[in-house]
């Protein structure tokens, strides 16, 4: 399909008599076409001729509807802060392809993960050591402490601030291991669920009311594998099948003392849990 009936086929030009007054062989060279098109699909950005993909009204609007279109448009744009804004409003990863001097730019930075954090992964490695970026950054997206310098992922107002919304952020911080007593520290609200089958028989093992201790090594490591006692939060607990886990929940609680791994994305385990009737 060429340039011309592909920026019309993305206008809709074809199902709508109204616009057939644009319909002539050089459809893509007309700005108010090419806009329109865009707005309709960011992608009509790639057939507009080279004039209108170097003018600045249309990148903003490509980059708007789809921020990967940064990844094409002229490097002067890439250098642009307006359009790279934009562009990582909708699509934190675009960030990836901006000019390299504002990755650089401390200010310039910050805006952009305060608008998102996903972006961070991207910012120059001076900025990955830099407390104040990356706290801004772990607001908005906890996951990004994963890309934090190692000097900083283990402050705990960084991970108090990455996992306040999402506790399985925390397997990418100290490879997801902690004791009961920190995991009780940083979660101190968190409701945590388990089903258990009607015998109390999960995975060979006999739960009963109270503390229960796992007589398998404990193994911080992969997933489901065994050396641990399984458990999930109250949001997830639905996703665990009754047929497979047993149609009653129970209250969970972790001991001070408990060995414990952020698994994720929906559960974790410890060598030791407290379970009781809700």
């Amino acid at each position: 399909m060429n340039k011309r009936n592909k920026i019309l086929s993305l206008f809709g030009i074809k199902n709508n008599v109204e616009l057939q007054q644009y319909a002539n062989d050089s459809v893509e060279k007309n700005k108010e076409v090419v806009l329109e098109a865009i707005k309709r699909n960011g992608s009509a950005f790639h057939y507009a001729i080279d004039s209108l993909q170097k003018d600045k009204e249309v990148v903003l609007e490509a980059v708007k509807q789809f921020g990967l279109i940064l990844n094409y448009v002229d490097d002067s744009f890439k250098k642009d802060k307006e359009v790279v804004l934009e562009a990582i409003k909708r699509y934190g990863y675009a960030f990836n392809y901006a000019g390299w001097f504002i990755k650089k730019d401390k200010e310039f930075v910050l805006e952009v993960v305060k608008q998102n954090g996903i972006a961070f992964e991207y910012a120059d490695d001076l900025l990955k050591k830099d407390r104040e970026v990356v706290l801004e950054a772990v607001k908005q997206n906890g996951y990004v402490l994963q890309y934090a310098d190692d000097t900083l992922r283990k402050d705990k107002e960084l991970i108090l601030n990455a996992v306040k919304n999402n506790i399985f952020v925390y397997r990418y911080i100290n490879n997801g291991i902690l004791s009961g007593k920190e995991f009780n520290e940083f979660f101190p609200t968190i409701q945590l669920r388990k089903k258990i089958l009607s015998n109390m028989i999960m995975h060979r093992f006999k739960y009963h009311h109270g503390l229960n201790i796992d007589t398998e090594p404990f193994y911080p490591y992969g997933e489901c594998q065994g050396g641990g006692l399984y458990c999930t939060t109250e949001e997830h607990i639905n996703k665990f099948s009754n047929k497979e886990y047993g149609k009653k929940i129970w209250k969970v609680t972790i001991p001070d003392d408990a060995q414990v791994y952020i698994e994720g994305p929906d559960k974790l385990k410890a060598d030791r849990l407290i379970i009781n009737e809700l």
